[in-house]
């Protein structure tokens, strides 16, 4: 899989800050949702995520991810050889952590 054809739906200033982030470090697809304006709760969003939530991670049609720890450590699976991840087992404990 390639990060050109996932897609994260994200909104700035929200959990969902750290998987913007990483995602667009990755070269992923970033759309935001807006939240106040309810694009959560409309159609296009819904079929994304039933839960109108953000983060929502489509790693495929009609394949979805939510949750930001779980997020983030799909994408840094993604991009082994970025700084996303570390492969040392104490210092993946400590992401994992930091994301819980």
């Amino acid at each position: 899989m390639t990060t050109n054809s996932i897609r994260l739906f994200p909104m700035p200033d929200t959990c969902a800050l750290a998987p913007n982030i990483a995602a667009i470090w990755a070269g992923v697809a970033v759309v935001v949702v807006n939240l106040v304006r309810g694009d959560n709760r409309k159609p296009a969003h819904v079929w994304i995520n039933p839960r109108g939530q953000v983060p929502a991670l489509e790693i495929a049609p009609g394949e979805v991810l939510t949750e930001a720890a779980a997020i983030l450590r799909y994408i840094a699976d993604l991009t082994p050889k970025s700084t996303l991840y570390q492969a040392e087992p104490p210092q993946r404990a400590r992401e994992a952590e930091a994301l819980s």
